[in-house]
């Protein structure tokens, strides 16, 4: 069963501590746009680290199938805009 998981309110993906998304099994990650790496998510319980494929753009995250992101240990898939706002879905 996989985690669903949701921006926090006020949460944005443009704010310089980066946007939160909260996960109905309690873990949590941390989204950074922009950073010295490009874009990365943060898994907040592990701190691993996750990039993004080298031809993926932020355009992707408003896309069908979303932009993954992963550092060969853990994985996960970032949507945006959708019926539920910005969701974040662990691919393990």
């Amino acid at each position: 069963v996989y985690a669903q998981c949701s921006a926090a309110f006020m949460s944005s993906p443009d704010s310089m501590f980066g946007q939160q998304f909260n996960c109905d099994d309690g873990s949590s990650y941390t989204y950074y746009q922009g950073g010295m790496f490009g874009d990365t998510i943060t898994n907040n319980q592990t701190g691993e680290t996750m990039s993004s494929g080298f031809m993926s753009s932020t355009s992707d995250e408003y896309g069908m199938w979303g932009r993954s992101f992963d550092n060969g240990n853990e994985s996960v898939t970032i949507n945006r805009g959708g019926f539920f706002g910005d969701t974040l879905t662990p691919n393990w």
